[in-house]
Formats: C-alpha cells, sequence, structure tokens
C-alpha cells in the first residue's frame, strides 16, 4: 500500500494496526471481566478498513494459498490492495457479501496419518 501519512505522523499501517490491537484489548477485557457476555454488534467493527487491512496484513505474512477461486495475493496486490479491501468493505456494509466453499486439502502427520485442512479464499 502506498505509504499514507495520517495527522499524527503515523503511516496508515501503524495506525491501523494501533487500532485494531486497541479494539482486541478492549473485546479481551470486556470478556475477562464477563465471562457471560456476549458479543452480538461486532459487525460494524468487521467492516472498518482498518481490520480489513490487519486481516489482509496477517494472509500476507501467513503466505496464503489460493483458495477454490485461484486467485494469489500476488494477484490481489497487482489488482491492487487497498481497491480488493474497498471491494469487500462495499459488500459487508451493502450485506450483499457471501462466503466461499473452502479448498479441503489433507496433510500428512508425523504418523503417517491424514490430517483435514481448509483454505478459504482470500476474500473469505
Amino acid at each position: 500500500m502506498e505509504e499514507l501519512v495520517t495527522a499524527k505522523g503515523k503511516t496508515f499501517a501503524q495506525s491501523a494496526l494501533e487500532k485494531v490491537r486497541v479494539l482486541q484489548n478492549k473485546l479481551h477485557q470486556a470478556a475477562k471481566k464477563d465471562k457471560k457476555r456476549t458479543f452480538g454488534i461486532l459487525y460494524d467493527k468487521v467492516c472498518q478498513l482498518e481490520v480489513l487491512w490487519v486481516s489482509w496484513l496477517r494472509v500476507q505474512k501467513n503466505k496464503g494459498a489460493p483458495g477454490v477461486d485461484g486467485r494469489t495475493v500476488l494477484a490481489i496486490k497487482e489488482y491492487g490492495a487497498i481497491k480488493f479491501l474497498q471491494d469487500i468493505q462495499e459488500e459487508l456494509i451493502g450485506k450483499r457479501y457471501q462466503p466461499s466453499s473452502v479448498k479441503r486439502v489433507y496433510i500428512r502427520k508425523g504418523n503417517g496419518k491424514l490430517r483435514p485442512l481448509g483454505i478459504p479464499i482470500v476474500k473469505g
């Protein structure tokens, strides 16, 4: 992503990571404080561009393999990560988002048995 600098002198990525970390800490503290608490209204948080950006960073860091759509991280970078995330954000806000099937692969374990692994598409 182009290094956009915020008013506080941080890049968008730094600002997004900080904002998501604060959100995660608040949710963690609320859950620890009240074990019976439910979190029914988080949809608006998922729609935030910062949350989507941090998720995108994690997919890249994990070197996510293509899912059933065959779309690679490189292909998304070529399309434009911000455009890709804005497209997802628009679908989420408009309640048009539909999750895709998960690609099933099997990994051989140390004992020779196979363990199923689900690979979602980057979009989700």
